[in-house]
């Protein structure tokens, strides 16, 4: 063993000085890019996460102004038209008396109508048309346009082929309501330990939709927004409870998001073939109390126990199967596994900052020119600061009816973002520690960041970008992040080189001071040799 050890030791120094700083400066970036990729989709460290996301918002700025045609062999990306309630029209007389408090129904179906009759494939109706308690009027008008609508099932230009999508909202748990703590719901209810979220009812539209055959459905606008307060991140399924007609009684129900909605069609899925709720058990859950100071209600944390969410994860995990299967099955390959939060799959690929083509709703109604629309997606929404539907994305300030259209445009053009194969990030990643380590071996520490970021910055954001407009996104803030991280690493060794370097010239320079006095002090202590002089 001492012998092998000692053969390694020799073969080791047999190595220039600056070839074996080059071998230690290689091990050194192996250690730190699995330090980093662990930090940052392990730990999700948020140091990490904030470049990441820097990264990503950089190339989506980038990409915004470059074509694409979407990925091969699928459909191309559906052009899109966004029929505007922009200020103008909210404020026009005609528009509800000027100035609404809510849009009129019976205006909506106008616009819903004359999209299809000008030949739009889908219609996505990015305004909740939902029941409501205790206004009379309110209900009046949904019974209106549900009659529209259901006269719309028999109009020759809505045939089995067009599809309209109506967004619904959510009814979310608040820390003052609580859950029914009633013996026989425990018993009979799987979901009872807490509520989900509750989908708003419409009972006279709803039941046009469950008569569409598939050609209406519902969905909701699913998106989240990041700790630095951007709209990142879109989820695309989600479990539901949706009342039955008794107040306290409901069933577990699993909503699209627009985007997915709106691809399946587009993709070539047949009308009421909706893989998503096949797969949701046929279970009873308790929808939320309408009463503020209900009896037997208890206070409780608005974070569901783990026991629901883990029944919840599970309801997802199997209708994203079947989802993900569907669209296989049409030649539309998605990831095996739905996207969590902060994961990459989960991010929306921006385009616009404005929508790509806008008719204003007053226009669309009363003007004298008569839009085109065939095989168009429209999505009929509300731009006015008013609505308090503004986000801030990669792409600066939006209505929400745009980040729809940016939704549907990245699912339909990219699907689900990907990372790219190990056959490719492996070979980088090696190429780019020995590119770094080199640097950092052959000069000093300042210039061998400049020297490695150049090197990286010539290179690598023009690979992410040619992968990025085909949906995949190679990540160069992880290598930029790590050369500071080694830039730091070898301005500790320099420091510490310098100090040993300093501490040896000491004593170098302390040496023959110290001899002298050294010889000094003995020749004062030696007596003089018999015979000599005094």
């Amino acid at each position: 063993m001492r012998r092998l050890r000692a053969q390694a030791v020799a073969r080791w120094h047999a190595f220039g000085p600056r070839t074996r700083h080059w071998l230690i400066n290689i091990w050194i970036g192996i250690a730190i890019v699995t330090i980093l990729n662990w930090a940052g989709h392990g730990l999700r460290l948020p140091i990490v996460v904030n470049a990441q996301n820097s990264a990503f918002d950089r190339m989506i700025r980038a990409s915004a102004a470059a074509a694409s045609d979407g990925h091969e062999g699928l459909p191309a990306p559906p052009r899109l038209v966004l029929i505007e309630i922009d200020d103008q029209t909210w404020r026009d007389a005609r528009w509800g008396g000027g100035e609404p408090a809510r849009p009129p129904r019976e205006l909506l179906a106008s616009l819903v109508d004359g999209a299809f009759q000008r030949g739009a494939s889908q219609v996505v109706l990015d305004i909740a048309v939902e029941g409501s308690t205790g206004r009379e009027y309110d209900l009046l008008e949904n019974r209106l346009f549900a009659a529209r609508l259901d006269a719309m099932l028999t109009a020759p230009w809505f045939g089995a082929d067009r599809q309209l999508v109506l967004v619904r909202t959510l009814r979310q748990p608040l820390p003052t309501q609580g859950r029914l703590l009633v013996q026989a719901a425990k018993e009979t209810l799987p979901f009872a330990e807490g509520f989900f979220d509750e989908l708003r009812e419409s009972p006279d539209i709803d039941a046009v939709v469950a008569r569409s055959q598939g050609r209406i459905v519902l969905a909701a606008p699913f998106f989240s927004i990041s700790p630095d307060r951007i709209l990142r991140d879109w989820q695309l399924l989600q479990v539901v409870c949706a009342r039955t007609g008794a107040p306290s009684e409901g069933v577990v129900r699993v909503i699209p998001s627009v985007q997915v909605a709106v691809a399946a069609r587009h993709f070539g899925l047949p009308a009421g073939a909706e893989p998503w709720h096949e797969a949701a058990p046929v279970a009873r859950c308790a929808p939320l109390p309408f009463e503020a100071g209900m009896r037997g209600a208890v206070p409780h944390d608005p974070k569901l126990p783990i026991a629901l969410l883990a029944q919840a994860d599970s309801v997802v995990a199997s209708s994203w199967h079947a989802t993900q299967q569907a669209f296989s099955d049409l030649g539309v390959r998605m990831s095996a596994q739905m996207p969590r939060a902060d994961d990459l799959g989960n991010r929306v690929v921006f385009r616009w900052a404005n929508a790509p083509s806008v008719v204003p709703a007053i226009e669309m109604i009363f003007g004298q020119v008569r839009h085109d629309l065939r095989g168009r997606v429209v999505l009929i929404g509300e731009t006015f600061p008013e609505t308090a539907d503004h986000h801030f994305t990669p792409l600066g300030d939006m209505p929400g009816a745009v980040v729809l259209l940016n939704a549907i445009d990245s699912m339909t053009r990219h699907r689900i973002v990907g990372t790219p194969s190990a056959w490719i990030t492996m070979p980088l990643a090696l190429t780019m520690i020995i590119v770094v380590g080199y640097a950092f071996a052959r000069w000093s520490s300042l210039l061998g960041t400049i020297v490695a970021t150049c090197a990286i910055l010539a290179v690598l954001p023009w690979i992410s970008f040619s992968l990025f407009k085909q949906g995949v996104w190679l990540d160069f803030a992880l290598p930029l992040f790590g050369i500071q991280m080694h830039k730091l690493i070898t301005s500790l060794e320099e420091s510490l080189v310098r100090r040993q370097r300093a501490a040896t010239a000491a004593r170098r320079h302390e040496a023959p001071f110290i001899e002298g006095l050294a010889g000094a002090q003995r020749s004062e202590t030696i007596p003089p040799k018999e015979g000599g002089l005094p």
